[in-house]
């Protein structure tokens, strides 16, 4: 028995996943010599994916649209599943409130492709515990990696504070201006 986890399934060719219908729906694949593999009884696939096999959508630029035949092989089986809470809170206790709020933000104004995942939590988590940055500045920072309109945007809506003014010193790191 064994478990096959197709990472990413959205990424994939469609013309290759394809491929993997006989395996799913019938229980065995026929190779190109005319060997038939047959599935083990207790053989499990899972796939996992950004996107619902559609194509690129949500930010998702790279996602491949799949053939309806591939995704129908997972029909009434899928498990969406959203940020957990509890984890957010485990791994970034100081900004997981502001990257939740950015998160909505981006929701409410539609804003496509902007998407702040447990990484990018983490991500200004190290800034504010190793760097010493301030929290507003970390989200604005996380913001800005989608671009200043969309900054601009989290700002208006009350994401985090006004850009605080900082010059930045490579040996002295992040001073308020006029710091000696």
């Amino acid at each position: 028995p064994c478990t096959v986890v197709l990472d990413e399934m959205d990424r994939a060719d469609s013309g290759t996943m394809v491929a993997l219908n006989a395996a799913l729906a019938n229980g065995y694949i026929t190779t190109p010599t005319g060997e038939r593999i047959t599935r083990h009884t207790d053989a499990l696939f899972i796939a996992t994916a950004n996107t619902r096999g559609n194509g690129a959508q949500n930010g998702f630029a790279a996602a491949q649209q799949q053939d309806a035949a591939l995704i129908d092989r997972f029909a009434g089986r899928r498990i969406d599943i959203d940020f957990c809470g509890g984890i957010e809170a485990a791994v970034a206790p100081l900004t997981c409130d502001g990257v939740r709020k950015m998160r909505a933000i981006a929701e409410a104004q539609n804003m496509r492709g902007v998407t702040f995942s447990y990484r990018a939590m983490m991500s200004a988590e190290g800034f504010v515990v190793d760097d010493g940055i301030p929290v507003d500045l970390a989200l604005r920072w996380l913001a800005e990696d989608f671009g200043a309109d969309v900054a601009d945007r989290m700002e208006q809506a009350g994401a985090f504070g006004p850009a605080p003014d900082f010059d930045f010193d490579a040996a002295a790191g992040l001073n308020p201006a006029g710091a000696a």
